[in-house]
Formats: C-alpha cells, sequence, structure tokens
C-alpha cells in the first residue's frame, strides 16, 4: 500500500471563462467620442474647448543656462507647427487657435542660470554640496520668475546635460537620521509646489536628440507628450472618460518612506469618500477598470498598463518623500506629475455612492 503522502495530489478542473470587451472610447469638445487620444484631439480639440477651464493663450517660462532656455523655447515653437508621424506614429496636429489644443503659446520669460552660478555648481568638491547648490540656485530662480509682474502658467526648467549628470541624485550619511537618498526631479517637484506654477523639467539631450538619429522616441510623440501634459497642468481637460456613473469613486493607495527614514511606511492616498458600497457586475468592474487605464493625461497614449489611481498614488508618494514636515503639501496632481511623462485621472466626487480599493505596496 502507498503511503497517503506519496500519493499523486488531485487538483480540481480549474474553471475559466472568456469574455471580450470593445475598447471604451473618451470624451472630447462638445461630447465628441473617439478611443484614442491622437485621434480625437485633432479632430475635435480638447474636452474643455469652449469651457471656463479651457486658455486660449498659455503664457510659458523657462529657466537654464542662456543656451538651453534658446533651445527650449525653439523646440516648443518647433513643436506648435506640428509634427510628422510615420507608420507606427501619429502626427502632432500643432497647437494654434485652429489646430491641436486649440490655444496659442507665449515664450518670452526667463530666468538665466549664470555663468558664474554655473561655476559654482561644478565648483563644488563634494557631490551633496553640488545638488544642494544646484537645487539652492534652481528655488532662486523659480522665487524671481514667479514673484514677476507678467502673466505666468507654466515652467520649463531646461537643465543643461552636465548639471544634470553630475547633480541628478545624491547618497549621504546624515547625523541623527542615517542613510539619506535623494533625487533632484522629486527634490524639486517638492520644492516648486510652494511657488503655485506647475514646471517640467527638460533635459538638453531630449532637444538635441529631438528628430535626429539619436532619438529613442519618435519626434511626434515627444510632442504629444510635451503638450498634453502641459494642457492639462494648466487646468486644461484633454479628454474625459465615458461609461463611469456618476457618484462613483476610484481609489488608488500606495506606501512610501518618508525622507531618511527607514524604519516607518506612509500612505499616499488618491482623495475619495463613500457612503456605502454597492454590488457591481464583473463584467462592469473590468470595463470601468479599462476606462482607467485610458487616463494618463501626459502621454496622449490610447492606454496603459495601470489603472491611473494606482500610477497617480505611486507617483504621488514619490515627491512627498522630499517635502519638508512643516510645509503642506499642494493637493492638486499637476504639481507632482513625473517628468518620465506619465500621469493620472484625478476624480473627486463630493457624494459617492461606491468605492473601488486598488491597493499598490511599494517593495
Amino acid at each position: 500500500m502507498i503511503p497517503t503522502k506519496l500519493l499523486p495530489l488531485e487538483l480540481a478542473s480549474p474553471k475559466t471563462a472568456a469574455e471580450w470587451l470593445d475598447e471604451p472610447d473618451l470624451t472630447f469638445a462638445n461630447g465628441n467620442l473617439s478611443p484614442d487620444p491622437k485621434v480625437g484631439i485633432p479632430l475635435y480639440g480638447p474636452r474643455s474647448l469652449e469651457t471656463s477651464r479651457h486658455k486660449s493663450e498659455i503664457h510659458v517660462g523657462f529657466i537654464g543656462t542662456s543656451e538651453t532656455v534658446a533651445k527650449a523655447g525653439a523646440l516648443y515653437e518647433r513643436c506648435s507647427q506640428g509634427i510628422d508621424g510615420d507608420d507606427d506614429h501619429e502626427p502632432f496636429p500643432g497647437c494654434n487657435p485652429n489646430e491641436g489644443f486649440r490655444c496659442e503659446l507665449t515664450t518670452d520669460l526667463t530666468e538665466t542660470i549664470r555663468q558664474h552660478e554655473y561655476d559654482l555648481i561644478l565648483g563644488e568638491r563634494k557631490k551633496r554640496q553640488k545638488f544642494e547648490t544646484l537645487f539652492g540656485v534652481l528655488q532662486q530662480k523659480m522665487n524671481l520668475i514667479t514673484g514677476r509682474e507678467h502673466p505666468l502658467d507654466y515652467i520649463v526648467v531646461a537643465l543643461p546635460d552636465e548639471l544634470y549628470k553630475k547633480c541628478r541624485s545624491v547618497e549621504y550619511t546624515e547625523t541623527g537620521v542615517g542613510r539619506v537618498y535623494r533625487n533632484l526631479r522629486r527634490s524639486f517637484k517638492a520644492m516648486a509646489m510652494h511657488f503655485d506654477t506647475p514646471t517640467q523639467i527638460l533635459l538638453e539631450k531630449t532637444i538635441d536628440n529631438f528628430g535626429t538619429d539619436k532619438t529613442t522616441v519618435q519626434p511626434s510623440q515627444v510632442a504629444w507628450d510635451l503638450f498634453t501634459g502641459m494642457y492639462f497642468k494648466v487646468e486644461g481637460l484633454p479628454w474625459g472618460p465615458t461609461g463611469l456613473r456618476p457618484g462613483t469613486c476610484y481609489i488608488g493607495i500606495s506606501f512610501f518612506r518618508p525622507l531618511g527614514d527607514s524604519s516607518s511606511f506612509r500612505t499616499s492616498v488618491v482623495q475619495a469618500f463613500a457612503d456605502h458600497k454597492r454590488d457591481t457586475s464583473r463584467t462592469k468592474l473590468l470595463r470601468e477598470v479599462l476606462v482607467l487605464t485610458k487616463m494618463n493625461w501626459n502621454s496622449a497614449n490610447m492606454f496603459g498598463l495601470m489603472p491611473i489611481t494606482l500610477r497617480f498614488s505611486r507617483l504621488v508618494g514619490d515627491i512627498l518623500r522630499g517635502v519638508p514636515e512643516n510645509e503642506k503639501p499642494r493637493s492638486q496632481y499637476k504639481f507632482y506629475m513625473s517628468e518620465q511623462v506619465y500621469v493620472l485621472l484625478q476624480l473627486f466626487v463630493p457624494y459617492c455612492k461606491r468605492i473601488y480599493r486598488l491597493i499598490d505596496f511599494f517593495k
């Protein structure tokens, strides 16, 4: 007789099912529909066109050296005229009152990193001092450009490759704190929200490689990414979802460690409330999750890998690490958007009928 523990394990036959869900539509100007932002925006215009959220003119300021500021301004002007696509990429229609996002750019406001400031940053012997000196210079430039008597909706920080390469991150030991890791992008975003103007970090190599054999991203895709993110950051709505019933709330939760603290976790949560929970069919839930994968307002791609609620909570957690304890972080997502051009739909609903918890744990 064979011992019981040596008998083959018998498993019940798995029950499987398959279901096809059509690609959800998105809404654009005047309620027009299309599943693809790169089709809907050229045909109809952005969702907030002809509403109070649409800006007919966007005032863009630039921070950088005289050379990188000139390059960045020229790139935005070039993209505004439209960028050709190819067999795999839709063309970018440009940005003017009659095409694309249906608005005009003004790009005459600048704040320059002077040569002596550049030399001071690179003249620091230790990496931490280089990082903190550049951070201080950027903070000073943010203070100056936002303090001018001039309309300003959006700030592009055009960083020279040499500065970014030598100051992009730093790791050091702080007495009484322990090991500290700081990332320039995250630290800058945490600092910049204090000035109440959304920002975009643009690397010099991104500009120099644009439209050349060195680029790893097709030029029309770069233009879509830059202008979709900008339009949302200045309060516009590039497109809207369909099939999400009024009174629905979605939550994304992630966990992060505060800067210099390796012993505790904090949470990053998409803000939402609910009065009770109600059952919903599996098909309806799957369709709603599919819609949420299409709400990337910083790349104009037709869909993404994850529901945007999870993406949101993760990216916010990245920035919150660098917010000082005595400073209250801003609630609008435009201050947290990643320079890797991903974004999230943030739904604020005063009275919610349902709540779906989509939880993502940081490792």
